[in-house]
């Protein structure tokens, strides 16, 4: 499964123009702040619609301004892990990560609880986000992800030691 995009938008500041191609797996879009990354991974996302430009995942197009053609944020099935907790807090973890098959199809190959034993989160399930640590709530985040959804996932990081810009591709989470 390869995720293609390319986007342009005027902003303010600054002019987006960008073009890769991420193979199956999970990417990792860096570089410096105010850089464009937020704004280019909502629009993979479909949560901002003023871009110009396609993006496609595998043969499927999510979005294409020369057709008019944007899927909504749920039709994507792209799971996206925020810079800041956007957890139920009146929910458990476990209910947290159930919530997003409400709306998605989930691989059905993909267990729940394997998940949770290969990223070590089952002492969490029955807390609630009130009482985790800012790195378990970014963590869960990637478990929603993971467990729900093809990966689409930022997260950032003061002190990551890698290169000011670029995207690095990671071999498939589950091979």
């Amino acid at each position: 499964m390869t995720l293609s995009v390319t986007l342009q938008q005027s902003m303010p500041n600054f002019s987006l123009d960008i073009a890769f191609e991420a193979p199956s797996g999970i990417t990792v879009l860096f570089g410096e702040s105010g850089s464009g990354k937020t704004t280019t991974i909502n629009a993979i996302a479909g949560l901002q619609s003023n871009s110009q430009g396609r993006v496609t995942l595998s043969d499927r197009v999510l979005f294409d301004s020369a057709s008019n053609t944007s899927l909504k944020p749920y039709q994507r099935n792209i799971g996206y892990i925020f810079q800041e907790s956007r957890l139920f807090p009146h929910l458990t973890v476990e209910q947290n990560l159930n919530y997003a098959k409400r709306f998605n199809k989930v691989d059905k190959s993909v267990d729940f609880y394997q998940i949770v034993e290969l990223l070590g989160i089952k002492p969490l399930l029955r807390r609630t986000p009130n009482s985790l640590s800012g790195g378990e709530r970014i963590f869960f985040g990637f478990s929603i992800s993971t467990s729900n959804s093809t990966h689409l996932d930022k997260t950032v990081s003061a002190n990551t030691g890698v290169p000011s810009s670029g995207t690095i591709s990671f071999s498939d989470l589950y091979g």
